[in-house]
C-alpha cells in the first residue's frame, strides 16, 4: 500500500496544472505516504528484531530510510531532473513505485506468505497468568483496586503473548 500511495502522490504531482493543486495533493497524500511508510518500516524492524534488539533494529531501519534513502533519492532525482525535466522525473518515480508495489505483492504472495504463517507460532509463546483464589470479598475488592491503580488488566486469567527467548 505504501508504494501505491507514493505512486498516486508522485503521479498527481507530475500532472498538476498549478502550484495550488500541488498544495491539495500534498495535504491529502503526505500522511498516507510518509506516515504509513515509516510506521511500516518501524513495525517490520520490530518484528524481525531478535529479543532485546528492537530499538537497535528500528534505529538502523530509520537511519537507512532517513539517511541513505534520502541521499540516494536526492542524487538520482537531481540527475533525472537535470536531464529529463521535472515532469518526466516524477513520472519515472511513479512508474518505479508501481513496479515496486506489484513486485512486493507477487514476492509476498508467492514466497513469503507461507513462511510468515509458520513463524508466528515459533516467535511467540503463550502462557496463562495464574488466578488468585480469595474467599474474602473485601480482599478481592482491594486487590482489584490495586490492579486498576497499577494499570493492570481487570481480568487476571488473560492469555499473554511474549517473544520467545
Amino acid at each position: 500500500m505504501c508504494f501505491l500511495f507514493y505512486a498516486l502522490r508522485l503521479g498527481l504531482i507530475s500532472i498538476v496544472p498549478s502550484p495550488w493543486w500541488l498544495l491539495l495533493t500534498e495535504f491529502l497524500l503526505q500522511g498516507p505516504t510518509y506516515a504509513l511508510t515509516y510506521a511500516t518500516i518501524v513495525a517490520y524492524a520490530n518484528y524481525i528484531a531478535p529479543v532485546g534488539m528492537s530499538a537497535t533494529m528500528q534505529g538502523l531501519a530509520a537511519g537507512m530510510d532517513d539517511g541513505f534513502g534520502y541521499a540516494l533519492g536526492s542524487f538520482f532525482g537531481g540527475v533525472l531532473y537535470k536531464y529529463v525535466g521535472g515532469k518526466a522525473t516524477y513520472q519515472i518515480f511513479t512508474a518505479f513505485a508501481l513496479i515496486c508495489s506489484v513486485s512486493h505483492v507477487i514476492i509476498h504472495k508467492r514466497f513469503l506468505k507461507e513462511e510468515d504463517e509458520d513463524d508466528i507460532d515459533d516467535k511467540y509463546v503463550e502462557y496463562e497468568v495464574p488466578q488468585k483464589k480469595t474467599d474474602d470479598a473485601e480482599a478481592a475488592a482491594e486487590e482489584t483496586k490495586d490492579k486498576e491503580e497499577d494499570g493492570e488488566d481487570e481480568e487476571s486469567g488473560v492469555m499473554l503473548r511474549h517473544r520467545a527467548q
